[in-house]
C-alpha cells in the first residue's frame, strides 16, 4: 500500500516556525510523557512506525524518520481538518 500524503500547514523545521510565529502550543498539563509513549489528553493517539507513517482511516500517512517510535495526537478541528500534535508541537494538518 503506497503512503498517503500529509497536508500540514508547517513545512519546516520546529526552529523557523518558532522564527516565524508558526508555533502554536497546547497547555503542558494535556501531555504526560512516559518513556517514548506521550498521553495526549482527548486526542486519538498513533505510534509512528519504523517507516515513519501513522495509520488513519485505512491510510498510511508519512510524517517523519525523525519521530519513529513516538506517539502523536490527533485533534478533530471545527473546519473538518484532523490536526496532528507531537507534544506540545502542531506538526500539521490532515485533510480527509
Amino acid at each position: 500500500m503506497a503512503a498517503g500524503n500529509l497536508i500540514t500547514s508547517v513545512l519546516m523545521s520546529p526552529w523557523r516556525c518558532v522564527a516565524q510565529g508558526n508555533f502554536t502550543t497546547i497547555p503542558i498539563a494535556n501531555i504526560r510523557v512516559a518513556s517514548k509513549k506521550l498521553i495526549y489528553e482527548e486526542m486519538a493517539t498513533r505510534r509512528v512506525n519504523q517507516n515513519g507513517l501513522i495509520r488513519w482511516k485505512d491510510q498510511s500517512l508519512f510524517l517523519s524518520q525523525s519521530l519513529i517510535g513516538w506517539d502523536v495526537g490527533l485533534k478533530s478541528t471545527e473546519n473538518g481538518l484532523i490536526e496532528v500534535w507531537f507534544a506540545q508541537l502542531l506538526l500539521g494538518h490532515i485533510e480527509p
